[in-house]
């Protein structure tokens, strides 16, 4: 077989083993991919550059400035304590709340005063999400109905049978007497 006849590739690594074995009778793993760069020199890669995707801003600030909180539920450790606001929450239902002494602790807003927690205590949903619920709830509301319905026609049922059991026996008894 001749070499012209080989494919381009296979050409080229006909070349690079040559190389190497050129300067080095027993090459190494590196003489190999040295003389292969030197034969197919590596491009320099492009930078895959990933555009993050924009996300609106949010027009009000999630927390206002210094809002000043006090715990007002009876059964937490921090009754009676006041402190601010000053960094976002991890959600709209807790609040980061910084005290006097320095601690910081993640509070749920039932557990704050209501005029001091600028967030609403119950969970807001996106308008997409709110009309989902509302036909998870009617949906959910319905199953409920038909399961009720299809409870009392059993218990009616369970009733009658037993009624007409008891019916039985009595004439039964009263046949023996």
């Amino acid at each position: 077989m001749s070499v012209t006849s080989l494919s381009q590739g296979t050409r080229k690594l006909f070349a690079a083993v040559s190389l190497a074995l050129k300067d080095n009778p027993d090459p190494s793993v590196s003489d190999f991919a040295a003389a292969a760069n030197t034969v197919v020199p590596q491009l320099p890669r492009k930078k895959h550059i990933v555009q993050e995707p924009m996300v609106p801003k949010i027009q009000d600030p999630v927390v206002p400035q210094s809002a000043k909180v006090t715990v007002s539920q009876e059964s937490h450790p921090r009754y009676g304590d006041s402190g601010t606001i000053e960094a976002d929450a991890p959600n709209h239902w807790q609040q980061i709340v910084t005290f006097a002494d320095g601690e910081r602790l993640l509070i749920n807003n039932a557990d704050l005063d209501a005029p001091s927690v600028p967030f609403p205590k119950e969970r807001t949903y996106p308008a997409e999400y709110t009309s989902a619920i509302a036909a998870l709830k009617e949906q959910h509301q319905q199953e409920l109905e038909r399961l009720s319905q299809k409870l009392m026609i059993g218990l009616q049922t369970e009733a009658t049978v037993r009624a007409e059991e008891q019916v039985q026996e009595q004439i039964q008894s009263l046949q023996n007497l």
